[in-house]
């Protein structure tokens, strides 16, 4: 006889429909285990693990061994919406499970495959000098690729306050100090024979003419040969300087935009966050928008261009970003000075945007709810985008009408609107349909928004600017 674990994440429904036809007439199950949020089911034959909170999390702990069969009973099939789920079974050790959502319906996943992590070691990327604030635990660079848990990623220093070499260098170049003046030298040749000492300041003096050498563009910060910079991530997807400490201070000096690193070290939480991205990726073959941070920076994005359209012409300072996605026009906006809101009804979609602002340590607000809910408590803004949105409210009437009135109430100077395909399926049964002409005199009418330019034409899908 086996043990059964099941875990439900669908209606009630659902769960009930489950047990009758597989558990409660099947006499192969010794122990029937239910892990979920509420008690569903009443049956002598089930024991109930009840997680205590509005989801089970990923690393919740589970004690139980010898489970021979595993079932997750969900609404669809959808992988995407439940990945807390298989990364929950994957932390308990769990080799595979089965998914059920209309009983006729059974998805199997290995999860040690599903969860594999490849890591292309050597692949470079390339970050700012801006991009690397502080430094941390130092590993190996011969084990590129490693994935460490633990607090390793929690004492941090600034960069240009942990290593004497940079604010040393700093002194030298600017005329401050000579080279046995400083920290950095003291420090290495404390004790060493006047030999050595020599050869330590030949070094210094080496490093010296590298950095000039860069500066009046003799050679370009690829090719000096000094240790790379080479990095790791921290639980949040964070980067935290790991070596390489004289190219980098070159590249801080110098402040250049893109210098090549390697990754040496992820913290194991990062890894269940950057994997429910790759699997959204693998699924959907492509991102939404652009993630501009070192793990994704090789993947194909459907929506490229319409953020230099609108860098070069926004003027508002407050921003208000409808339908935000992951949060990809909040990221460059908040990163040109702007002061942005990010408001996201799907709750997958709000889950990535706060993964993505943490690794990459960004302030904008996020809200997880409905635009028609939102604006009736905050209303003013410089600046609305709406990109690919606005055609939704456009599908049942009662969205219809709350849109209309969203338009009347804002408090807008400006708005970066992009319009459906008038033609689109998706558009099939809907209450209304504008063509994008169309769609642009409505918006004028009921806002107190008066003048609109064509800025852009992506996927036959037009970008307008509106404005007072």
């Amino acid at each position: 006889m086996k043990n059964l674990l099941v875990i439900g994440v669908a209606t009630d429904i659902k769960i009930k429909n489950f047990f009758d036809k597989f558990v409660f007439n099947n006499d192969n199950y010794k122990k029937v285990f239910f892990v979920s949020t509420k008690k569903v089911i009443e049956n002598r034959k089930i024991i109930h693990l009840i997680i205590n909170d509005i989801k089970i999390k990923e690393k919740t702990k589970l004690d139980l061994y010898d489970i021979d069969e595993i079932f997750v009973v969900q609404n669809n099939l959808d992988l995407l919406s439940h990945m807390n789920i298989y990364e929950f079974l994957h932390y308990n050790d769990f080799s595979e499970c089965s998914i059920v959502s209309d009983l006729n319906s059974i998805k199997h996943i290995e999860l040690k495959k599903f969860f594999k992590m490849d890591f292309d070691t050597e692949k470079e990327h390339f970050l700012s000098y801006e991009d690397i604030e502080y430094a941390g635990k130092q590993f190996s660079v011969d084990k590129k690729g490693i994935v460490v848990d633990g607090e390793w990623d929690t004492l941090l220093e600034p960069f240009c306050e942990k290593y004497d070499f940079y604010f040393s260098f700093s002194d030298v170049i600017n005329g401050k100090k000579e080279w046995n003046e400083t920290d950095f030298f003291k420090n290495n040749i404390n004790g060493s024979d006047q030999e050595e000492s020599v050869e330590f300041l030949e070094m210094c003096k080496n490093l010296e003419k590298k950095f000039f050498s860069i500066k009046k563009n003799e050679m370009v910060i690829n090719d000096i040969d000094v240790e790379p910079v080479c990095v790791n991530l921290d639980r949040f997807g964070r980067i935290l300087f790991n070596s390489g400490v004289f190219l980098l201070t070159f590249a801080k000096l110098l402040k250049i935009k893109k210098i090549p690193v390697k990754i040496v070290a992820r913290h194991k939480n990062w890894t269940f966050i950057r994997n429910k991205i790759l699997k959204y990726i693998e699924v959907n073959k492509y991102l939404y928008a652009p993630i501009e941070h070192i793990e994704f920076d090789n993947n194909e994005a459907l929506h490229i261009g319409r953020i230099d359209k609108i860098l070069s012409r926004i003027k508002g300072n407050t921003v208000l970003d409808i339908g935000s996605h992951w949060g990809y026009i909040c990221d460059v906006l908040e990163r040109n000075g702007k002061n942005c809101v990010a408001v996201e009804a799907n709750l997958f979609n709000y889950s990535i945007i706060n993964y993505i602002k943490r690794a990459k340590r960004l302030k904008f607000k996020v809200y997880n709810e409905n635009i028609f809910s939102f604006y009736k408590r905050i209303s003013e803004f410089d600046t609305v985008i709406a990109l690919n949105i606005f055609h939704h409210f456009l599908k049942n009437e009662n969205d219809y009408i709350e849109f209309k009135s969203m338009l009347k109430e804002l408090k807008i100077k400006e708005m970066f609107f992009e319009a459906h395909n008038y033609n689109e399926f998706q558009m099939k049964d809907s209450f209304i349909n504008y063509s994008p002409e169309e769609f642009v005199d409505f918006i004028l009418e009921n806002s107190q928004l008066k003048y609109y330019e064509e800025i852009g034409n992506y996927n036959e899908r037009k970008l307008y600017y509106l404005y007072r």
